[in-house]
């Protein structure tokens, strides 16, 4: 997977096809849903028992 600076050169440049885009957006997506999940178990864990 690339990062988002080269993707969007690419882009500009009209060296990235739509398929490719969106593959590499769908794999942004899962990996910020996977760190969302992880920071929201972190601070559940931070939080009192009777306001979880």
């Amino acid at each position: 997977m690339q990062n988002h600076p080269k993707l969007l050169s690419q882009w500009q440049q009209g060296d990235l096809t739509v398929d490719r885009a969106i593959g590499q957006l769908l794999q942004h997506v899962a990996i910020l849903q996977k760190q969302l999940e992880e920071l929201k178990q972190q601070l559940l864990k931070l939080l009192p028992k009777d306001k979880k």
